[in-house]
């Protein structure tokens, strides 16, 4: 099985099994990190851990919180499809790549550490940036 590309056929090694599976990993992981937080929005330990109240007067601002969680990954993202094409032509593709999985580590970090929901945020868009 081979591909074919400007009329030049491409041989189907398992280095290139294993380049394109590591390269849709990063599309795999985009769409679990957009996904992740629908199971914990649902839970009610978050609530309360972030004093968020979905009834009464704070139902509001509860919200809002959760439209930002969400918007803030896609927000994150478009910014940094944006500028990473012109920090790989600026440090090139490898030290680019480097650098956006030191912005993906931290982002976790805060996510998984969050004690406000300021830090939730800054991690989310963070993780959407990387």
């Amino acid at each position: 099985m081979a591909a074919t590309m400007n009329n030049k056929s491409i041989p189907a090694t398992r280095y290139n099994f294993a380049l394109v599976f590591f390269v849709a990993l990063g599309s795999f992981t985009y769409g679990f990190n957009a996904s992740i937080l629908g199971t914990v929005f649902s839970l009610a330990p978050f609530f309360s851990y972030f004093h968020l109240d979905l009834t009464g007067p704070g139902a509001d601002y509860a919200n809002s919180m959760i439209g930002a969680m969400n918007g803030l990954l896609s927000a994150g993202g478009i910014i940094g499809c944006l500028l990473m094409t012109k920090l790989a032509d600026k440090f090139g593709r490898k030290r680019t790549i480097q650098g956006i999985c030191a912005i993906c580590v931290v982002s976790v970090i805060f996510q998984a550490a969050a004690v406000h929901i300021a830090m939730l945020l800054v991690g989310r868009f963070l993780n959407g940036l990387g």
